[in-house]
């Protein structure tokens, strides 16, 4: 919209644009650009060059928002810029903290004792945590757990089951509440806030897209519900591609786990702009973490599993035709712990939505704070049981010695209560964060790890992941999953070798690579998006057929055991209705537009639930928002109740 002076130039420019949709031209916004004889010739030369600015401003957004082809290639660009960009603050945050606790318990150990270690971690733990339970259950109940069952819920039907789902507030307190709990030391991931994160910003900035447009030129954008579900859909796919550097993952993810109405149709252009969006979003946390890797106390290798900068994985031949058998054996052992994981998870869930005494807000805190108060106390003492030590293969002679830099990309290796010049080898696996544990585990070098810490940490580290679900804080499950298969085939590949020293049998870090895709096969029951993500992780494409049977297998024996997987089986929570069997589903095509937050409608829901508990008396209350679709005859026999009495329904 140019600058306009005086009524007159408004109601010329009103009756020049009665084609943009224009709803009132009483409300164009006026700018000051009349010049006096009073102004100085450099306020004078400030107002002309605001006023040519604004002009080409308003040129181009009007030519964005008149081309249905400009138009969605605009959000695709800011999208995965702003989310390649947001998206380094946790990881940096992140590369930093879980390096500055583990100095900090070395420091204890050194000049206190091991036992005043474990008592400061479990004091660090819980006040960690209890910071992110507070932080979500004070400012934005909806962000407890992954966001991924909401954001299914909301692609499903256009249904927003919380006003603050895609806000501002909520990436906010899901950056700082996943950071906070991942400090702490509970065994969670963060690829699921990752994911809520990055849908929550492309929905944000379509709208600001669209507010710009409109501010600019004074056209109104009309809601599209295929473009609102398109940029979420994108800006969900864009936060996986970045937080494990994965595009085609990300992508493949999306549509596997989240896309509830994949257009075949659409696919050369949806298709296309989200591919670009996962390639530049992934492509830009890459840049950023390169241009800060080697600042002082950032330690990235803590958060990222390999760098893109590191070789593949293998040297020379990967597997022989000897090891399949053993990969089928791996295949089976993590489908039926998957299937059995994946009871367990959804019981435990469960149990704390129903549990009347976990429903008020003291209660969650406290279960939150003893749950990490275990998960310290396990991590820091288990290696006070089994006392073995190995001898470092390498390490850096820098004065600090209880945290020894081994073999491999950026391995870490706890020296604990052994000697110099050795680790312990329980220590590594417990107290060096779940990303460093997965490269010990991967690893294919001569650094091995014997079979009885791999056990001790597999019996110890599993329920530890089950104790989470549930909790009302942010929290992911994609790396927990690919720690837990690891380790599971890491534990077979041993295994072989024992039984089998002089036959040709791959490494071990060959078997904890499959049994990494089999138990994600199982858990999250995706397979192209599994094996996509694995080699873009790890570089390594000679496991390709292997990682696909391999995750078939799994998957179908989880399937057999457990129907749905742990998040469509909150996603289906949520959107079945009590007494129908089959899940309402909206084309985005048959959107309407969402209503003013205060003509929103509060529904009493007790068959529902959300992951981390936003709904059926879960972490957020037994009340959720949602925009309703029923008659006053139906709502008054559905139990609800009307914030607004005047609300059109």
């Amino acid at each position: 919209m140019p600058p306009v002076t005086d009524s007159a130039e408004v109601e010329m420019y009103c009756e020049r644009k009665e084609d943009t949709h224009i709803d009132d031209c009483t409300h164009v916004e006026r700018h000051d650009t009349s010049i006096s004889g009073d102004d100085s010739p450099s306020k004078i030369i400030r107002k002309t060059t605001s006023v040519q600015l604004y002009e080409k401003i308003s040129e181009v957004a009007m030519v964005i928002s008149k081309s249905e082809e400009l138009y969605p290639w605009a959000n695709v660009l800011l999208i995965a810029i702003t989310i390649g960009a947001i998206e380094y603050i946790p990881t940096a945050a992140l590369a930093w903290t879980i390096p500055l606790r583990f100095r900090f318990l070395d420091w204890m150990v050194e000049n206190y004792g091991l036992y005043a270690m474990v008592l400061a971690n479990i004091a660090l733990s819980m006040g960690l945590v209890c910071g992110a339970v507070l932080l979500t259950l004070l400012v934005v109940p909806c962000t407890a757990g992954s966001g991924v069952p909401q954001l299914t819920a909301y692609l499903c039907n256009g249904e927003l089951l919380d006003y603050d789902l895609l806000s501002i507030k909520t990436v906010v307190v899901k950056m700082v509440g996943v950071v906070l709990a991942i400090s702490g030391g509970l065994a969670i991931g963060r690829e699921g806030p990752a994911i809520h994160i990055g849908a929550a910003i492309g929905d944000l900035t379509n709208r600001l897209v669209n507010k710009t447009i409109r501010m600019t030129t004074g056209y109104k954008v009309p809601f599209d519900g295929l473009v609102k579900s398109n940029v979420v859909m994108m800006g969900a796919a864009a936060g996986f591609a970045s937080a494990f550097r994965a595009p085609v993952g990300g992508m493949l993810y999306c549509v596997e786990e989240i896309a509830t109405h994949w257009d075949i149709r659409a696919h050369m252009t949806v298709g296309a702009q989200m591919f670009v969006t996962v390639a530049v979003s992934a492509f830009t946390t890459y840049a950023i973490v390169r241009s800060t890797r080697n600042s002082e106390g950032f330690s990235f290798s803590s958060i990222i599993i390999f760098d893109g900068d590191e070789a593949a994985l293998h040297d020379g031949v990967i597997y022989t035709y000897t090891d399949i058998l053993g990969f089928l054996l791996t295949a089976v052992v993590c489908g039926v712990i998957g299937g059995v994981y994946t009871k367990a998870s959804i019981w435990v869930h469960r149990f704390r939505q129903q549990c009347t005494w976990l429903k008020p807000m003291y209660a969650k805190v406290i279960d939150a704070m003893l749950v990490a108060a275990v998960t310290a106390a396990v991590f820091s003492s288990e290696s006070l049981v089994y006392t073995h030590c190995k001898h470092v293969p390498e390490f850096d002679d820098d004065g600090n010695h209880r945290m020894l830099a081994g073999a491999g990309a950026e391995r870490k290796y706890v020296q604990y209560s052994c000697g110099e010049n050795s680790y312990s080898e329980l220590a590594s696996l417990s107290l060096t964060g779940e990303e460093g544990v997965i490269r010990h585990l991967l690893s294919r070098d001569s650094v091995e790890f014997q079979l009885v810490p791999l056990l001790i940490f597999l019996v110890t580290y599993t329920p530890l992941t089950v104790l989470v679900r549930g909790l009302p804080l942010p929290c992911g499950s994609f790396v927990p999953n690919l720690l837990l298969g690891s380790l599971i085939g890491r534990i077979i590949g041993e295994f072989a070798e024992l039984t089998f020293p002089d036959s040709q049998i791959s490494v071990p870090g060959v078997y904890a690579l499959i049994g990494a895709a089999s138990q994600l096969g199982a858990w999250t029951r995706t397979m192209m998006a599994v094996v996509i993500t694995l080699v873009e992780i790890t570089g390594d494409v000679g496991l390709i057929g292997p990682l696909i049977c391999c995750v078939v297998v799994s998957r179908g024996i989880a399937t057999h055991i457990c129907h749905h997987s742990f998040t469509h089986e909150l996603f289906y929570a949520i959107v079945d209705e009590p007494d129908s069997h089959e899940t309402p589903m909206l084309h985005p095509n048959d959107w309407a537009p969402p209503g003013p937050k205060s003509r929103r409608v509060r529904r009493s829901v007790d068959h529902g639930s959300i992951d981390g508990g936003s709904v059926a008396d879960g972490y957020g209350g037994a009340d959720t928002y949602y925009r309703p679709q029923t008659t006053i005859a139906e709502e008054s026999t559905a139990d609800i109740t009307v914030d607004n009495q005047e609300a059109r329904v």
